[in-house]
């Protein structure tokens, strides 16, 4: 026992999960994590954070849950009639992960949307998916 999980010294279907996810994320910007309730999605992001950062490679993981606030809260806002912007949790999380780090330090970061999907959430994420698309590795969408 490790932090009160079980080291898995065999094969196993979870272990091949978190390979998955980590040759997945090598190759693209936008992942999602698809799967019943209880079905183990976050032991297996949370998995592949502790074990990069296990091999030297500190990872954070930010979560979020994208229905707990407005489009608005989430994303950041135009004011049409002074055109001054307004920062969401969205939008200033990615100007925080964005930053500079040290020269010495080598860190992951990742930002997890933990919620139900509906129809609107979707199109609302693909928008905000298009709109952060130059940022880099630094999306990792979890949905249910």
């Amino acid at each position: 026992m490790e932090h009160g999980y079980k080291v898995l010294t065999e094969p196993s279907g979870q272990v091949d999960k978190v390979i998955q996810l980590y040759e997945t994320m090598l190759t693209r910007h936008t992942t999602m994590v698809v799967g019943n309730t209880g079905g183990g999605k976050s032991v297996i992001i949370n998995t592949l954070a502790r074990s990069q950062t296990k091999m030297g490679v500190a990872t954070k993981l930010y979560v979020v849950n994208p229905k707990a606030q407005t489009v608005s809260e989430l994303y950041g806002e135009l004011d049409p009639e002074t055109r001054d912007w307004t920062d969401g949790l969205l939008s200033h999380t990615f100007r925080e992960l964005t930053k500079p780090l040290p020269k010495d330090k080598e860190e992951a970061r990742y930002i997890v949307f933990d919620g139900d999907v509906d129809a609107v959430w979707v199109e609302n994420m693909n928008s905000g998916t298009y709109f952060f698309e130059g940022v880099g590795d630094c999306l990792l969408r979890r949905i249910e």
